[in-house]
């Protein structure tokens, strides 16, 4: 242990939200929010080994969101909204500075953020769409600089502009089965800064989700409650680094989640099973970003067994 810190984090915020139905097709929605986020490292005196170093920060910001919301018919609605956001540092991504002298790393920025989106609902019987358009600006974008020995250190690699669209189909199919298709696809990339141009690392571009599930009726005793799910997931490739100069291939793996609950008045008890990995296949399931050494990549596990219970009380 090479310091002793005790750290401390709190948020203030206050908003203001409303919604106001112009017409009975169409609405409206805003807010407003403002954070004051505040962060303070103490040295811990009577830390064994060396005392660390201290200091503080506050990060504050004001944000707005609008949206509009009009309904076609009783079946389809559309929607757009516009908002901004505000993402401060975490400890964490404050504890090591990148030009590895000892202290926080205070230099670090929050995010700005600035969303436009519009999408689409719809819903007849047993079938649900939803789809949406998004555009989003980030200024201050945090990023991994380094990893190495157990430290990663963060930097402010300037703007980026990420894309994309999300679709979701939800269905009650025959037989007392259920399925669920989502497919994201996504665009970011640095506008400006050390990495202008590239691709933001850790983000898949693309993303398939697929589950089918089977939950009998209530009415059969014997299987109240029960459910068994088979779902799979197909990720594209993920850049390690900044400089999209190694990436982490591709991969679809499937799962499969059998479980049973039961209720009692505000209790409810939950048994379940899952095998993660199904297929048993070999696949990177996550990476080390920007790792000094090179060990970019983290390999799954094997076909293996998950087994839990939960309680759970209404209140």
């Amino acid at each position: 242990m090479r310091n002793d810190q005790y750290n401390t984090v709190s948020n203030f915020a206050q908003y203001v939200q409303t919604n106001w139905e112009l017409t009975p097709k169409l609405s409206v929605s805003g807010g407003v929010r403002h954070d004051a986020v505040s962060f303070n490292s103490t040295p811990g005196n009577d830390a064994p080994l060396a005392a660390g170093t201290g200091g503080s920060a506050l990060y504050s910001s004001t944000d707005p969101v609008v949206g509009l919301l009009y309904k076609l018919d009783d079946h389809n609605s559309v929607y757009a909204d516009y908002g901004h956001g505000f993402v401060t540092p975490t400890f964490y991504q404050l504890a090591y500075r990148s030009n590895g002298l000892p202290g926080l790393n205070f230099a670090l920025q929050p995010m700005h953020l600035r969303n436009s989106e519009v999408g689409w609902r719809s819903q007849y019987g047993r079938l649900r769409l939803d789809g949406s358009l998004y555009y989003i600006t980030t200024d201050n974008q945090i990023v991994v600089n380094s990893s190495s020995g157990g430290r990663t250190t963060y930097i402010n690699a300037g703007s980026t502009r990420r894309y994309g669209t999300d679709l979701t189909l939800d269905a009650a199919l025959p037989a007392h089965f259920s399925a669920r298709l989502a497919y994201s696809l996504i665009n970011v990339r640095f506008d400006g800064g050390p990495y202008n141009g590239n691709t933001m690392p850790g983000v898949p571009r693309q993303q398939l989700y697929a589950a089918l599930t089977w939950r009998p009726p209530l009415q059969s005793p014997a299987l109240k409650g029960f459910y068994t799910t088979v779902s799979a997931l197909v990720r594209s490739q993920v850049f390690v680094n900044g400089q999209n100069s190694a990436a982490a291939q591709g991969y679809g793996a499937m799962n499969l989640t059998t479980g049973i609950e039961q209720r009692r008045g505000p209790w409810r008890l939950s048994e379940f099973v899952r095998v993660e990995n199904l297929l048993n296949r070999n696949y990177i399931a996550a990476v080390v970003i920007a790792d000094s050494n090179g060990a970019f990549y983290e390999a799954a596990p094997g076909r293996n067994v998950i087994a839990g219970v939960q309680i759970t009380r209404d209140f």
